[in-house]
């Protein structure tokens, strides 16, 4: 590991302690216990393209529900979800010019100044996100309608979010359509339904 690398990720380790990140076993990935088994989540892109002199950092902003994560990797433990977030958004999007945003190390610079940058840029835009997904009755009436998920990524979480809320025909019926409308085909999506649609309907049907 390069040392500008090295004394970046030090830098924000240490910044991001102080909006209450902590570390895990990766070193680009951070969270922040809101309630048991819902965690605000970060993770760090990074961009060592134009190491040694530049590191470029993309943070992306998430919330984990381990009791989802962990339903979905029991109905099909091949797509093991476990630790990932529910939902996530890279950071730049959250802050009032809601445009791609990258923050920059320079070996020739001292790593604290945009590391204060990002973490403050975290607790002042990414909070909000994390307390709205973070709030059960609020993720259960926005998933319905996000865009934060892909189309096929809502026929796996929201079923199972509408059966923890006790919705079971609304969640079965809602993998059953799916299920008919991949019909045949043998796509690696498809293969995956499948396993995942006739699990769901044995273990909610």
């Amino acid at each position: 590991m390069s040392n500008l690398k090295k004394q970046t990720l030090a830098a924000v380790k240490e910044e991001l302690r102080g909006v209450r990140f902590k570390t895990t076993r990766s070193r680009y990935i951070y969270v922040q216990e809101r309630s048991p088994g819902v965690h605000g989540w970060l993770g760090l892109n990074d961009n060592d393209t134009y190491l040694p002199e530049v590191l470029i950092l993309n943070p992306v902003v998430g919330v984990v529900h381990d009791r989802v994560q962990e339903q979905i990797t029991e109905l099909n433990p091949e797509f093991d979800r476990r630790g990932q977030p529910l939902v996530s958004q890279n950071l730049g999007y959250l802050m009032p010019e809601k445009t791609y945003r990258t923050w920059d190390f320079y070996q020739q610079k001292d790593p604290r100044g945009p590391a204060a940058e990002l973490a403050a840029a975290l607790s002042a835009y990414g909070s909000s996100f994390i307390d709205t997904w973070a709030d059960w009755s609020d993720l259960s009436e926005r998933i319905e309608h996000t865009d934060l998920l892909t189309d096929d990524e809502k026929y796996v979480v929201i079923p199972v979010v509408r059966a923890l809320n006790g919705d079971l025909s609304g969640a079965l019926r809602m993998v059953d359509g799916k299920h008919e409308q991949i019909g045949h085909s043998q796509d690696l999506y498809a293969s995956f339904y499948r396993k995942y649609a006739e699990s769901f309907v044995k273990k909610f049907g």
